[in-house]
């Protein structure tokens, strides 16, 4: 028996989402707990924190939960073997986008992808849909005489229960119900809870997304059964956090989205888990071309696609934007009988430009086209020519260039990504954000005089191309004022994200790690100076890596402009873009394995100087899926099916 004579007052935290950060936040508490338990640390337990986590859904998950958040997504049959057959791949981001701009930007959630992609400025933020997306379950009988309810994982009652319409304000993002990962399974294995342990069989190479979310959750509740129930708040959203400088506590005022009703309380610290997905991202300037011409089909985000999916038998459809969401998309709808899918890439330089193959042919990629137009009486849209400029970050119509017309299409999906929704944190919180949308990664004195050593590209591209004044950097997940997402203008404000690892559930669940540590105060948080120092230090190192540096300096990337289509570079299997893409897989996997170390995590990749064996076998994994697109052979006999 432990007898306590320690006296401390446990910090309280707000924790805002119950998506995969939120669960992973809760877990990794609750890990240390029993750690600290065993090894009878009084200390340690006295500084744990206590959590509250406020989530506007009924039901864990984020966006994970489909969009009919019906508990079919959650009580899923063991026998999956047989039901999982295909290897499309999707992603939960995606490209951003806007109607003046080119941008088919490859954010990867769960696969390692090209690192080329062109900015915009983000567009409008709008929900728009086929129709409305509230949250309903189906009501659950206690009955279970059939031999697959009887092989059934069995949830706790509150993953149950039924739950009510949301109003449409407080909606929330979610993927759709055939969404498959992009990236092999492994890159979303837990190190405390194997595939091997859950599902007790053979998996294919990637999954559906409510086997993952089934699989998410299990892990966190097969030792803890009330982990929800005992932390989380669900149909409940935060409307307002600020920071009181006086009292030194975050004040948070809190909605029952079912009768209105609102409280104010008062926390130590503050963790954003609102997801990347937060809100929709549409390129205004099309929707409102459509609007104004009388399109007669049907405008929606990729995020509500899910609902439609079942009506394109038949139907010719176009996906804006050429990342993750518009491959899984073009892959489904094909599965379920569309005549034909149009992608159009403004840039040329998306994901779906490197997948060489599709099945029976049926999809096309339009490169360089901007829609202009509406024809054939409101049913079918007309394109015109575009050349992009990366140093404007946008795209100009060509005079006198080409125009191309689809006829009879029925569907425009918005593959185009989203924005973070920090509509319910002070601005004064948000301010590496805000910060970095104003000035991005300013560059100091060392690199004005900055040349990028002689590497494959040299010959090519010269070495001696001078930075802009700013630098992308979040391409690498780096923000100024920022350390891996705890800010610097106030350490008690905690942002959890992503980062550049292209294994968001991993880097999520790494992060959880490295904030409770900074909470209970076993990670000393660098000085701002310090922490600078060595964001310059990864974004030096960054900019001698060819790939990663296209990512951040516009004027690298307008060199790359005038290569001829036919070069090496734009050949994704060839040795040397092989070695590119290792080469910056293998630094983003650094910078993941220095954050591992820093939140005390119980699994090691390595240092941020070196990856070890377990490292490198990560970055192995992570480059042959990528190969995996890049070498369809679009004469194969499988041609017909294979993905």
């Amino acid at each position: 028996m432990m007898s306590s004579t320690v006296k401390c007052e446990a910090p309280t935290v707000v924790m805002i989402g119950c998506g995969p950060s939120g669960i992973s936040f809760l877990h990794a508490v609750a890990m240390r707990k029993q750690q600290m338990e065993d090894e009878g640390d009084l200390e340690g337990l006295a500084r744990l924190p206590i959590v509250s986590v406020f989530e506007r859904a009924s039901e864990p998950g984020g966006v994970w939960r489909s969009q009919r958040a019906c508990i079919h997504d959650i009580v899923i049959s063991n026998s999956i073997v047989d039901s999982v057959t295909d290897e499309s791949s999707s992603d939960d981001g995606d490209e951003s986008s806007s109607d003046e701009s080119s941008s088919d930007e490859s954010s990867s959630d769960g696969e390692a992808g090209k690192s080329i992609k062109s900015h915009s400025d983000a567009g409008e933020v709008a929900d728009i849909g086929p129709e409305s997306c509230d949250h309903q379950t189906e009501s659950i009988s206690d009955d279970s005489s059939s031999d697959e309810e009887k092989n059934c994982i069995t949830y706790p009652s509150y993953l149950k229960k039924k739950a009510e319409p949301v109003d449409p304000a407080h909606k929330v993002t979610n993927m759709y119900e055939a969404l498959w990962t992009n990236g092999p399974k492994e890159g979303f294995e837990f190190f405390d809870y194997t595939f091997e342990e859950h599902f007790k069989q053979p998996l294919p190479i990637y999954m559906p997304r409510q086997f993952l979310l089934e699989y998410m959750l299990q892990r966190v509740t097969r030792n803890n059964p009330n982990i929800f129930a005992d932390n989380v708040t669900f149909d409940t959203q935060v409307n307002y956090t600020s920071y009181n400088e006086t009292t030194k506590k975050f004040e948070t005022t809190i909605e029952d989205v079912a009768s209105g009703s609102k409280t104010t309380l008062y926390f130590d610290k503050c963790i954003w888990g609102g997801g990347v997905n937060g809100a929709q991202q549409i390129p205004r300037g099309i929707r409102n071309l459509l609007r104004q011409e009388n399109y007669l089909g049907k405008q929606m985000h990729s995020s509500t696609a899910g609902s439609y999916l079942d009506q394109v038998k038949g139907k010719r459809i176009l996906l804006v934007g050429d990342a993750y969401s518009a491959e899984d998309l073009a892959l489904q709808s094909i599965k379920l009988g569309a005549e034909m899918v149009y992608i159009l890439s403004r840039s040329g330089k998306g994901l779906c430009q490197a997948t060489l193959a599709w099945p029976g042919n049926k999809v096309e990629l339009l490169t360089n086209l901007q829609i202009t137009g509406v024809i054939q009486s409101g049913k079918g849209l007309r394109l015109s020519e575009t050349k992009y400029s990366a140093k404007r970050w946008k795209s100009k119509l060509v005079s006198g260039g080409k125009t191309v017309d689809l006829e009879d299409i029925s569907t425009v999906i918005y593959c185009t990504g989203y924005k973070m929704n920090f509509s319910m944190l002070d601005p004064l919180l948000t301010f590496p954000f805000d910060e970095y949308e104003d000035e991005s990664f300013p560059i100091d004195d060392t690199m004005v005089y900055w040349e990028m050593s002689q590497n494959s590209l040299t010959e090519l591209v010269d070495e001696d191309i001078e930075p802009p004044t700013h630098l992308e950097s979040d391409a690498i997940a780096i923000y100024p004022h920022m350390h891996h997402g705890i800010s610097m203008s106030n350490p008690n404000m905690m942002f959890s994200m992503e980062g550049s690892a292209s294994m968001p559930l991993f880097e999520i669940d790494a992060t959880a790690w490295l904030f409770l540590n900074h909470i209970i105060g076993d990670f000393k948080l660098p000085s701002v100076e310090e922490v600078a120092r060595l964001q310059t230090v990864d974004v030096m190192e960054a900019m001698e890596i060819p790939d990663l540096r296209y990512d951040m300096d516009v004027n690298y990337q307008s060199e790359f402009e005038q290569i001829e289509d036919d070069h090496w570079t734009n050949d994704d299997n060839d040795p040397r873009c092989m070695r590119l893409q290792e080469e910056s897989t293998r630094f983003m996997l650094r910078i993941l394995a220095s954050i591992l170390q820093e939140g005390g995590y119980p699994f090691n990749i390595g240092t941020r100087e070196k990856l070890n064996e377990k490292g490198e076998c990560i970055r192995n994994m992570l480059d042959t899926s990528w190969y995996n697109r890049t070498t369809l052979d679009p004469d194969s006999e499988d041609i017909e099916w294979r993905t």
